[in-house]
């Protein structure tokens, strides 16, 4: 179960590595296929799940295991890349 002290780590351990200013408006979960979309980032900043203390490290070859933070289209976006399963 989470507590709000844990998600609170895990935010601030994101924030910590982001540009002043920076407000993401949408978040993005990227499935199998969808990894390219992290390349069309601007101004990209990776936040790999094993450096957030607390947070689940992806378990699935595929994934990249990371979140990207950065501007698409012109917007302050956050992409998970790679979910975390529990299975």
């Amino acid at each position: 179960m989470l507590n709000m002290e844990k998600v609170q780590k895990c935010c601030e351990s994101i924030r910590s590595a982001t540009r002043a200013g920076f407000k993401p408006r949408a978040g993005i979960v990227l499935g199998t296929g969808l990894g390219a979309i992290s390349g069309r980032l601007e101004n990209a900043v990776s936040v790999p799940y094993a450096s957030i203390s607390g947070y689940p490290v992806s378990t699935v070859d595929s994934h990249s295991g990371r979140f990207s933070l950065g501007r698409l289209m012109g917007v302050d976006v956050i992409l998970q890349e790679g979910r975390c399963h529990l299975y």
